[in-house]
């Protein structure tokens, strides 16, 4: 008869799992609940220029335009919060990107070539260093 002279697992290492599994989750889900401080304008760029400045607080949707007129985004705000709605681009990963509330963020379009962030809000200082 063969006895188990080692245990795999004790309960400190279960114990340290645990505590290591809600320092990931804290850092996962921490950036989506804060995003930020809040922004105060919508800077949509085409091409890397400037396509429109929108105003955060006020509910509307911008079709992003070819010269010829065909639509390759529509960007949609709603309720504080700004997303990508409609991408004519194969990949679609804009519009997984998700809303977005602060400036720390960007959805980015990338074979359409737009970029989509909330600006303004807070003091506009990143970082201080001395």
């Amino acid at each position: 008869m063969v006895t188990a002279k080692y245990r795999i697992l004790r309960t400190a290492d279960v114990v340290l799992i645990a505590a290591l599994l809600a320092v990931a989750g804290a850092f996962w889900f921490a950036p989506g609940v804060l995003g930020g401080a809040p922004g105060d304008t919508v800077l949509v760029m085409r091409g890397g220029v400037e396509y429109a400045s929108l105003p955060l607080r006020e509910d509307a949707a911008l079709d992003v335009t070819l010269p010829d007129g065909t639509v390759t985004n529509t960007v949609r705000i709603t309720g504080g919060k700004v997303f990508m709605e409609y991408a004519s681009c194969p990949d679609g990963l804009c519009l997984r990107h998700g809303a977005l509330r602060g400036g720390r963020d960007v959805i980015v379009c990338l074979p359409n070539a737009v970029t989509v962030e909330a600006t303004g809000g807070g003091d506009g200082v990143d970082a201080v260093v001395k």
